[in-house]
């Protein structure tokens, strides 16, 4: 499958919590880092996300959230 996203990151799930509406998916990189993803409950099902298996973040947004704290005299 081919993808336009930049950022692709390899890991290994290390956590799930599964909630009725979504599900927080942590990923630790081999550096150690840890990412948290949140994705809905009715997206994770048919993927059979399982701790200990490969997994890779695919992030294709840019932040947006943190302009502020990077620049601090942004403007909103």
């Amino acid at each position: 499958m081919k993808i336009s996203a930049r950022n692709c990151i390899e890991g290994k799930i290390i956590d799930i919590k599964e909630g009725p509406v979504s599900c927080e998916v942590t990923i630790e990189t081999p550096a150690g880092e840890k990412i948290v993803s949140s994705i809905t409950t009715t997206s994770a099902k048919p993927l059979d996300l399982s701790a200990g298996a490969k997994a890779y973040v695919v992030n294709k947004d840019q932040p947006t959230s943190a302009a502020g704290a990077l620049r601090p005299n942004a403007q909103p």
